[in-house]
């Protein structure tokens, strides 16, 4: 008897190209990886992977951080997050002060 488990709900944070959530879209597709994206959020308006976000058709979301003084951001940023099981930091390139809720369910992707 298998058990199955629910897929992790994720939040993926961009800031440019959006190649590493292509490859997190990738994984899942092929069944490599149980989860789903719940949320893309980039830090720029003119971040190429948020047209490669919505042409796989999903919920995404800028939140530019040169538009909003650093608490603003942080704020609307933890709020957009919502209620996930994990944030994949795939390239983002500002700061989000973690947190204490979030501690533990934060990864750190960067493709440099």
């Amino acid at each position: 008897m298998t058990s199955e488990t629910s897929p992790i709900k994720l939040a993926v944070l961009i800031s440019g190209g959006g190649r590493t959530l292509q490859n997190i879209q990738a994984k899942i597709a092929a069944g490599n990886l149980n989860a789903t994206i719940q949320t893309v959020i980039s830090s720029r308006k003119n971040a190429e992977g948020i047209q490669r976000s919505r042409n796989a058709g999903l919920s995404t979301v800028v939140i530019e951080r040169k538009s909003l003084d650093a608490e603003s951001f942080q704020n609307q940023l933890t709020d957009t997050i919502g209620d996930v099981d994990l944030v994949c930091m795939a390239g983002f390139l500002s700061l989000w002060r973690i947190p204490e809720s979030m501690t533990g369910r934060v990864i750190n992707i960067h493709p440099a």
